[in-house]
């Protein structure tokens, strides 16, 4: 009896680490999960309307990333309530879930600690996928990506292969960002097609659900408030986007360059000295050898046909990504390394032939560096929510100025008010609709209910953000108070890094 209680622990510490070393390094977000910025919040506030009963198709005031994302945060805010936490842990839970099941494909066809050494590519990760893994509204996407990979691998039958084709195409129906991955996994799905012994069976399946999965795109594609703008290529931009990807985007994705916020939405360089940034180097050198000599077991046939199909998968996906990268118009500046994210989501499978080789120790002390490099760009990446290995609440993630400029706000009957786009939608969620802000350019409104609120509303504020606000407040208070509409003002409340000007409509 207790040999067996030490091979269920045993077989259990792996799936246990990886879910505890995931949660440890994503702490700093977690415990500042009030700070959460307005794109984040705008998941947030749809979630609340779905469990109100409004279940919109597309995510608020987007016409191509859908409302996937919301429903699965509404799913943790009917047992958690509406807040920052509960949708920080809805979209970190489906990075886990991504994690484990990158775990579980590989764990097929290698040992236990075999398969969890390049697993451990999806724990320390840099920014890169910060943004995917802590905040919505595409991780359900990537999930589903995964999920997508884990059942296609060893499927012979066709039941099996349908349902992995069905995945691939809702990762894409989700969010278009998966486009980069349909073709790999599709290719993936057809090679095991191909090796099937049932092979009329799995080519029916396959086909089924591909079709199948067909179905909700092609209605997303063609509704009437969808917008595919943010698929165009061109090949004009391939000068800059190579310009971008070598100096800035793909320095940060792989950790050969750090970059912390020096303003709440922005962000600069950390000079690393000399001798941090020669091993930052060396860490990449050597994951790119890696995944080279995945690609030359592929051509030798020296490695288990599952982990050459892995490992054709992932090289196929980060050259996809690479050039769709270099032809999207959608890369404008540094904050474009999130379109390489990709590249860093298949890396356990990319990683994983030269780690069967060398065996679970080896591989470790091989991947080492780079596994370094990622965890450090990533925990600096956190700025002030870190103090050297040390996670840290601040005042932004405690949210109590915005809980006391909500409370002041309401108090004096002021339900809408204006602000910066990257306060507006994350105040209007931390108050729970209460109150709620409007951005100040109209072209950034994500939800018209609440401009035309604003535009009824007798009181108004306008509140200017230390943190996020980039307008001139001192012009902006003066247009406001210049506007027909106005009256002078009549209050002004300081509230941490907020101040609000209150008017009442003539």
């Amino acid at each position: 009896m207790g040999q067996g209680r030490d091979t269920l622990a045993q077989a259990a510490s792996p799936w246990l680490a990886l879910v505890g070393l995931s949660f440890a390094f994503r702490m700093p977000a977690l415990l500042n999960a009030a700070a959460t910025n307005s794109d984040a919040a705008i998941v947030g506030l749809q979630a609340m309307h779905i469990l109100d009963g409004d279940r919109g198709l597309f995510l608020l005031g987007s016409g191509y990333q859908t409302s996937s994302d919301s429903f699965v945060a509404a799913a943790f805010f009917s047992v958690m309530g509406p807040t920052p936490a509960a949708l920080m842990l809805s979209s970190l839970t489906l990075h886990v879930a991504s994690t484990l099941l990158a775990y579980a494909t590989l764990r097929r066809h290698m040992s236990r600690w075999g398969a969890f050494v390049p697993a451990l590519a999806l724990v320390f990760t840099t920014s890169c996928l910060h943004s995917f893994a802590l905040y919505p509204p595409r991780q359900l996407s990537l999930t589903l990506a995964m999920a997508a990979v884990w059942v296609i691998d060893s499927a012979e039958s066709g039941v099996r292969l349908g349902l992995g084709a069905l995945l691939v195409m809702l990762a894409w129906t989700s969010d278009p960002y998966a486009m980069v991955l349909v073709a790999p996994l599709l290719a993936f799905a057809a090679l095991h097609v191909w090796d099937s012994p049932r092979r009329a069976s799995a080519t029916i399946g396959a086909c089924a659900g591909l079709l199948l999965g067909a179905m909700p795109l092609g209605a997303l594609w063609y509704h009437p408030d969808a917008h595919h703008g943010v698929t165009e290529t061109s090949t004009d931009a391939l000068s800059r986007n190579w310009h971008l990807f070598a100096t800035e985007c793909f320095p940060w994705m792989s950790g050969t360059a750090i970059y912390a916020p020096v303003h709440w939405m922005d962000y600069a360089r950390v000079e690393e000295g000399a001798l941090l940034h020669a091993f930052q180097i060396t860490g990449v050198i050597i994951a790119c050898g890696a995944v080279i000599y995945g690609a030359y077991t592929i051509a030798a046939r020296k490695e288990l046909l599952a982990l050459r199909l892995l490992h054709g998968t992932a090289l196929a996906t980060i050259l996809v990504t690479i050039t769709g990268f270099m032809i999207s118009r959608m890369v404008m500046d540094k904050f474009s390394m999130r379109y390489l994210a990709a590249i860093a989501l298949v890396l356990p499978f990319a990683f994983a032939p030269v780690v069967n080789r060398l065996g679970p120790r080896n591989g470790a002390l091989l991947l080492a560096p780079y596994l370094i490099t990622a965890a450090i760009g990533g925990w600096l990446g956190y700025g002030p929510y870190v103090d050297g290995p040390l996670p840290v609440l601040t005042g932004s993630g405690r949210a109590n100025d915005e809980a006391q400029l909500i409370a002041q706000l309401d108090a004096r009957g002021v339900n809408d008010a204006v602000a910066d786009y990257w306060s507006a939608y994350r105040l209007t969620f931390l108050a729970r609709e209460n109150v709620r802000f409007v951005p100040l350019h109209v072209q950034q409104d994500r939800y018209p209910p609440y401009r035309l609120r604003f535009e009824s509303a007798r009181r108004v504020a306008y509140v200017y953000d230390e943190l996020r606000s980039f307008e001139d407040r001192g012009q902006t208070e003066a247009d406001f108070a210049s506007m027909g509409a106005f009256s002078s003002s009549v209050e002004r409340v300081d509230v941490g890094v907020f101040h609000a000007v209150i008017f009442t409509r003539k």
